[in-house]
């Protein structure tokens, strides 16, 4: 029986090895299959015959964190929904000048959106300001001859 654990080990190292010889790498920030396979083996490599680690223990705790990581990939993505939601609108901003240190108010209609590496940046008057630093938002529309601000 142990030739047949330590066979089985060796043809998913083998099979783990050549997956990762025939795919390309991705730095996506990710934790993949090939990876948590990796863990997996690793650690059942190196634990201790006398006192074994819980593999589901293991399978749950990679489980939580696969999930975790992907509502940090939601929260990434709604940001950014949000960001393209304000194109058209008329926002103000609080941006903070480098050279002086000044903080000075940008004000006018967000006439794009460029996002990088998971920031969003709004485009006003040919400026890009992280969507972070919008302070108010108007819509356009006036309600009883009064233009209401949204306070973010």
């Amino acid at each position: 029986m142990t030739t047949n654990s330590i066979a089985n080990q060796n043809s998913i190292q083998q099979a783990i090895d050549f997956s990762s010889k025939n795919s390309k790498p991705r730095n996506t920030g990710e934790l993949g299959k090939d990876a948590f396979l990796n863990l997996l083996i690793t650690q059942l490599r190196y634990q201790n015959p006398l006192n074994p680690v819980d593999d589901k223990e293991f399978i749950a705790q990679m489980a939580q964190f696969s999930a975790l990581e992907q509502m940090q990939n939601m929260s990434k993505g709604f940001a950014q929904l949000q960001a393209y939601s304000l194109i058209g609108k008329i926002v103000c901003a609080n941006v903070v000048d480098e050279a002086s240190k000044a903080l000075t108010v940008v004000e006018g209609t967000v006439t794009g959106v460029r996002t990088e590496s998971g920031k969003a940046y709004v485009i006003v008057k040919g400026r890009e300001i992280p969507v972070e630093h919008v302070t108010y938002v108007f819509d356009g529309q006036v309600d009883s001859g009064t233009a209401e601000y949204l306070n973010l």
